[in-house]
């Protein structure tokens, strides 16, 4: 690029730039507590390895979105800065690697149970056959024909690990950003699918030989069960 554009851009950039930062000093706003606490847990995730997994792009697009509501006076909450990746982290083992979350990370989330939450999109032909709830656990299983199944789990952050062997890993994105980790077991007759994922507050995991988009769209289907 020609160094006179570079300079006019730059110019331009920092023009509006301390233009729109003077503005922010007089709007009018209020942040609450739930927005402060995501802004210092992710405060603290940039001391951990695991912090270049998140975009900077992602990172970005935050900024901006607060500053903008900031500008409109309005009131921020967590969902605001929805983080677009994971804190669950892979360590290796002798026989493949396990999942878990870092102990620094669990503590400042719930040691047991609050807010259950269940499948509420399972395909037809499936019935809940299994029901285990324990203060740190949940663990639903649902039956389908000739041996067909979905396990669906809820862990707190600090009790949650999972064993894998060197399975297949992708990680897909849904409408809202959040990301899900898949691992596709191989070995078996069939493929399995397992997911994983972080709504900030628990751990979750589904498996089945489902295809895998029909079980991505179970995993989305998770929600706040009524009490």
């Amino acid at each position: 690029m020609d160094d006179k554009l570079k300079t006019a851009i730059q110019e331009v950039v920092e023009s509006e730039t301390d233009s729109f930062l003077a503005q922010l000093d007089e709007a009018p706003h209020e942040f609450r507590r739930s927005y402060e606490d995501s802004a210092r847990r992710l405060i603290r995730r940039r001391k951990k390895s695991y912090y270049p997994l998140i975009s900077s792009v992602g990172r970005r697009v935050i900024t901006v979105i607060a500053a903008a509501s900031v500008m409109c006076g309005s009131v921020l909450t967590a969902a605001s800065i929805r983080d677009t990746t994971y804190e669950i982290k892979r360590e290796g083992t002798e026989y493949g690697y396990r999942l878990t979350v870092d102990n620094d990370v669990a503590k400042h989330y719930p040691e047991t149970i609050e807010n259950e939450y269940c499948l509420t999109d399972i395909p037809d032909g499936y019935e809940k056959t299994i029901y285990q709830k324990g203060d740190k656990k949940i663990r639903t299983v649902y039956q389908g024909k000739s041996n067909e199944y979905i396990i669906f789990y809820q862990y707190t952050k600090s009790a949650f690990y999972s064993d894998f062997f060197y399975e297949t890993q992708e990680v897909m994105t849904d409408e809202n950003d959040r990301q899900y980790i898949c691992y596709t077991t191989s070995h078996m007759k069939d493929n399995t699918h397992t997911f994983f994922w972080d709504n900030d507050e628990y751990i979750f995991e589904v498996s089945s030989k489902l295809d895998k988009q029909a079980l991505f769209e179970v995993c989305k289907s998770v929600r706040i069960k009524d009490q």
